[in-house]
């Protein structure tokens, strides 16, 4: 089965090459070797095809045969009467890659096997699945993401409709591929060895590896981020603001990147920073760069514009306000970022870069595991070489001072770190003599080993599944908590049960409608207005609720508290309103009476 998902990626990517490549042959750009004309085609391409897809949805036409026929046709668009002048000349084969071949395997088994993340399953597949169900976009309420820029979820939706679930996470471990092949590339230019070390770097951080084993959004930010610092090294500002165009389809956080854009852009030439800047030829520069970026954001924010009132919901509210959200939702929304990381004052900005290193657990989730977020010592221990770059330097100073005072989340920092191999590989050349070239080289081993083998560890039991050893289904219902609860709900409640779910947002695998009903996600439910358990329950019943459930490791409630929520959740199974219909590994499934 895994064949036909490899093999439907695989088309969709061959397909983004042609359309790309079309894109730049119009550009003509002068200053890209044949590989990084290969990435940039790639990742226009895959734009290019998650744009049309929100187009499809906005028209209602998320339908199998739209999908069919929008593929055909940029297959035409790609390929028809596209020539091959002569034979290509293969030059010998690249052993040094093969390095990268272990890493490559487990990846792969990882992103082989069925979604289980949470936050795929709470909105990055869950909203694309909705949308299909009612074959449009429309503004999915209840679920506050789904007013995010989505151009990954939009290449989400394509496989998702053909019902080629595991190929979602391809299309993340994809645009791994693309961060590795761009910095390779990059750096080929000053010797395999830079190439290597470069392409290397990104596989100490454990973070990157999990993440090209999942369906999220994080890698193709970064991947777009780096493709438009690459392009603007190189003067091509015109492919740097398509790039940064996607990254802003992607994150709202891209906008901290364009602003550093934006600033460095009167101080850099010839791949230089310079102290007088130049205001000769700037504004053509600024409209080449800035026009494509904007444009290409539009639609995203233009449609949370016109849904919540906010262009980037829910954030920034206090200036923009927003539908169905408030005052205090918006501050724990904030709490919740500043809760990651280790203070914002100017001691430990200083610090950063060993908190990184050494206590990686702060930067992430609370409760998460902390493997997950490990950042190998050679990026600190590699880090002074980033003096000898002072674009590069001034550039991720401006980008981490806005990631350090906006939200410490390690996931967000993953464009910094992928842009400082560049930097750092070029660099280390300087020392790469003997004997300092085997101290390096046995460092940069051992460490991708070490790395390699946490991955290993993380992803091993998602290798049994992979390998046909085991049926999704059973592997789904072995790992995902609420599977057994989800599979009862599909079987047995009626076509229109609509269910409210507690401290359990993930969602994805119910085939009934649902809505997040905690407080804090919307302003839906008001909670505030109910005085008892029983106003509560009459509160769902409005809203067509007719069941719920409760995941009880994520919803306890508190038995002192005077909310009606929290002494429903505290002990549901009193409830004279509600019937248990089912319940397995502390998530309870009721019926409203």
């Amino acid at each position: 089965m895994h064949i036909v998902d490899l093999l439907f990626v695989s088309c969709i990517v061959a397909i983004a090459y042609g359309v790309g490549g079309r894109i730049l042959q119009r550009i003509r750009p002068l200053n890209l070797n044949d590989g990084e004309k290969t990435i940039f085609a790639i990742g226009f391409g895959l734009g290019i095809i998650s744009l049309l897809v929100f187009f499809l949805g906005i028209l209602g036409l998320f339908y199998n045969w739209s999908f069919i026929i929008l593929l055909f046709l940029l297959t035409l668009f790609a390929f028809w009467g596209v020539k091959i002048k002569g034979k290509p000349k293969l030059g010998a084969f690249p052993y040094e890659l093969l390095i990268f071949l272990p890493w490559f395997i487990v990846a792969i088994l990882g992103a082989l096997s069925p979604p289980i993340d949470w936050d795929g399953l709470a909105y990055h597949l869950a909203v694309p699945k909705l949308y299909l169900q009612a074959h449009r976009i429309y503004w999915v309420k209840f679920i506050h993401h789904s007013n995010f820029p989505f151009l990954m979820e939009m290449l989400y939706t394509i496989p998702l409709s053909f019902r080629l679930t595991d190929a979602c996470k391809l299309f993340h471990f994809t645009f791994a591929l693309l961060i590795i092949s761009l910095i390779y590339f990059e750096l080929r230019k000053y010797g395999k060895i830079a190439g290597i070390i470069g392409a290397l770097l990104p596989l100490q951080t454990v973070i990157f590896s999990w993440e090209s084993t999942i369906a999220y959004n994080d890698l193709a930010f970064a991947f777009y981020v780096l493709l438009a610092l690459s392009a603007f090294l190189k003067e091509e500002f015109l492919l740097a603001g398509i790039a940064m165009g996607f990254a802003l389809g992607t994150k709202h956080l891209a906008l901290s990147f364009l602003l550093a854009f934006f600033i460095l852009l009167p101080f850099y030439k010839e791949g230089k920073l310079i102290i007088k800047p130049r205001w000769s030829g700037l504004p053509r520069k600024l409209a080449v760069f800035l026009l494509p970026a904007l444009l290409l954001a539009l639609p995203w924010y233009l449609k949370s514009y016109i849904y919540t009132g906010n262009p980037v919901y829910p954030f920034l509210y206090s200036i923009f306000d927003g539908r169905l959200w408030n005052s205090e939702a918006a501050e724990a929304y904030r709490k919740a970022q500043l809760s990651m990381g280790m203070g914002r004052g100017l001691i430990h900005f200083i610090l950063l870069p060993w908190n990184l290193t050494f206590h990686p657990g702060k930067f992430f989730d609370p409760g998460a595991n902390p493997y997950f977020v490990l950042i190998g010592p050679l990026y600190l221990a590699f880090l002074p070489l980033i003096l000898y770059e002072p674009f590069f330097l001034v550039f991720l100073f401006l980008t981490t001072l806005q990631w350090f005072l906006l939200s410490q989340n390690i996931r967000y920092f993953l464009p910094i770190l992928a842009i400082l191999p560049i930097p750092l590989a070029k660099n280390l050349l300087r020392f790469w003599r003997k004997p300092f070239k085997m101290i390096f080289a046995s460092l940069l081993g051992i460490s991708y080993l070490f790395h390699l083998f946490l991955f290993s560890w993380m992803t091993y039991p998602c290798w049994v599944v992979a390998s046909g050893l085991e049926s999704r289904e059973d592997f789904i219902r072995r790992v995902f908590q609420p599977y057994p609860v989800y599979e009862f709900v599909n079987e047995n409640l009626p076509k229109d049960s609509k269910i409210a779910l507690l401290g359990e947002p993930r969602g994805f695998y119910l085939d009934r409608e649902y809505i997040w009903a905690d407080p804090g996600h919307h302003t839906m439910i008001p909670y505030e207005k109910f005085r008892s358990v029983q106003e509560l329950i009459e509160g769902y019943k409005k809203l067509g609720i007719t069941h719920i459930i409760i995941n009880r490791i994520f919803a306890p409630g508190n038995p002192q508290s005077t909310r009606p929520l929290d002494k429903l959740l505290s002990n549901p199974l009193s409830c004279p309103y509600l019937e248990l219909l089912f319940t397995d590994r502390e998530v309870y499934l009721f019926k409203i009476k």
